[in-house]
C-alpha cells in the first residue's frame, strides 16, 4: 500500500530493495538493489539485522553489484550493519561492488574490513 503526500502525491518506490537468500548451513546472502542513501539507510540495516535473527549464519555476503550509488547515510548503514555482524559473531563481506561504489567504500575505510 502507498502512503500519500499532502495534495495527492504517492510516495516514490523505494531507492534500495534487499533479498535474502540462505546459500549453506551458516551462510547467507543479502542482495541489495538500488542507492544506498540517507533516506534508504534503514532498510540496508532491518535487512542485514533480520537475516542475522531469523538465520544465525556465520557469514553475511552482502551483495552490492546492483547498487548503483552510496553516499554517507549508505556508508553509515555498512558501518551499523558491521556492528550488528560482530555483536552476533558474524562475519560481514562487501561483495562485487560497482566501481563508484567500491570506491566510496575505500574512501571510507570500508572496504575489505571484516
Amino acid at each position: 500500500m502507498k502512503s500519500h503526500l499532502p495534495g495527492g502525491q504517492a510516495d516514490a518506490a523505494p531507492l534500495l530493495r534487499a533479498s535474502v537468500k540462505r546459500i549453506g548451513a551458516s551462510h547467507v546472502r543479502v542482495r541489495l538493489i538500488g542507492e544506498a542513501d540517507r533516506s534508504s539507510s534503514a532498510h540496508l540495516t532491518k535487512a542485514v539485522t533480520a537475516a542475522l535473527h531469523h538465520n544465525r549464519p556465520d557469514v553475511i555476503d552482502l551483495d552490492l553489484a546492483e547498487v548503483r550509488f552510496i553516499d554517507a547515510g549508505g556508508v553509515g548503514a555498512v558501518v551499523e550493519a558491521r556492528q550488528h555482524c560482530a555483536a552476533a559473531n558474524c562475519r560481514l563481506r562487501l561483495t562485487d561492488p560497482q566501481p563508484f561504489v567500491r570506491t566510496v567504500l575505500r574512501l571510507t575505510e570500508q572496504w575489505d574490513v571484516g
